[in-house]
């Protein structure tokens, strides 16, 4: 679902269906008309299709367009009426169900893996839930940056408390702490930031240059897993060579064709040991420096081609977790236990620190946190 923009501040609308989600259906509403108008419109002919298969196997799919093409669905959320709304319908709502805002004591942000015929992805669902078993899906996020900014608009629109369990542990906030930074965090906790002793062994570059420190992070560098990637795409293209690649061009095939299938087979052959060699200089060149000082936290990236900077604010910095993070930061990796650092406050987030093992991560967290929190 998307949530539709409103003049009316007091009601929180979510849509889904039209769209793309049409025209992808409409070639199947189509067929099916075809198939199932087929027996009248073939009716002089010398053998027309039987009516009875027809008619029910083009329904079959003028069914699936017909949902796809008008289908709708969505949540309204209203404060005045204190109620939120799930229907479906199509094109206008066919069916409501209803609740009341007591039915409900908690916005929820969870991580799913879901599987398909063909391939497996995680999606990251923001729903409305309540102890009686009440629970309303707001929307399926793709990303769990965007599920957490979704969710954390409707608990403060409903004044419910966040519960986000995307990275491996649960962090709960109360409805009035939802924009708590870290430093507000402490100051109501009273509780001071234990820095332990920089582990041995470290492999961050430390350095203090009056209230600021700078922490620069070295290049992972060459990996097992670097070595298994480059080993699976040579496999890739030798296979793709001798079983498709020097056979055909043994047929004598037109010049024209010859080059087609070179570049097609080309790209299996040298697609991935090319994206196998990018992922590997990335991880013997890529390097970090985190600077942090009582106002800001500013970490730079630099990796071939590119130079990223992201700056949070200590008054807005909400978030430091510690999780598992591919090596290029992709957006939506499982946070389990151990890889980077993830900070994130409500406009943006960043990831850093992959490669140093958990006691320096959790050493870092905390020069982080006494720093922004002084």
């Amino acid at each position: 679902m998307a949530l539709v923009k409103s003049d009316d501040a007091e009601i929180m609308t979510f849509r889904t269906g039209g769209g793309c989600v049409s025209f992808f259906g409409l070639p199947f509403l189509c067929a099916g008309l075809f198939v199932m108008t087929s027996p009248i419109w073939a009716a002089g002919q010398k053998n027309p299709p039987p009516w009875f298969f027809m008619i029910p196997f083009g329904a079959v799919f003028a069914a699936v367009g017909a949902a796809l093409v008008f289908g709708r669905a969505g949540v309204v959320i209203d404060r005045r009426l204190e109620t939120a709304a799930k229907w479906w319908g199509l094109l206008v709502p066919m069916k409501t169900t209803e609740y009341s805002f007591s039915d409900f004591d908690q916005v929820q942000i969870s991580r799913e893996v879901r599987h398909s015929k063909n391939s497996t992805y995680t999606v990251f669902p923001v729903k409305l839930l309540g102890q009686k078993g009440a629970q309303v899906a707001i929307e399926d996020c793709s990303d769990a940056f965007k599920a957490h900014q979704l969710g954390e608009q409707v608990a403060k629109f409903l004044r419910l408390r966040l519960v986000d369990s995307t990275g491996g542990g649960v962090i709960v906030r109360e409805a009035d702490q939802l924009d708590e930074s870290i430093r507000e965090r402490a100051k109501r906790s009273r509780e001071g930031v234990q820095v332990p002793e920089r582990p041995a062994g470290a492999r961050s570059i430390f350095a203090i240059q009056g209230n600021s420190i700078s922490i620069e992070i070295p290049p992972l560098g060459f990996s097992l897993l670097n070595g298994i990637s480059i080993v699976g795409a040579l496999v890739m293209a030798t296979f793709v060579y001798f079983v498709f690649l020097k056979p055909a061009l043994r047929l004598g095939m037109p010049a024209f064709f010859r080059w087609v299938w070179l570049s097609f087979t080309g790209l299996f052959m040298l697609g991935p040991l090319l994206a196998a060699l990018r992922h590997l200089l990335v991880s013997i060149t890529r390097r970090e420096l985190v600077e942090i000082d009582p106002m800001l936290l500013r970490v730079t990236t630099v990796v071939p081609g590119a130079r990223k900077v992201t700056e949070i604010p200590s008054l807005e910095l909400e978030e430091l977790l510690i999780g598992n993070v591919s090596e290029s930061g992709a957006r939506g990796a499982s946070f389990a236990a151990g890889g980077a650092i993830l900070a994130r406050s409500d406009k943006v987030e960043c990831r850093f620190g992959v490669g140093l093992s958990e006691k320096e991560l959790q050493w870092l967290k905390a020069v982080i946190e006494a720093v922004v929190s002084s």
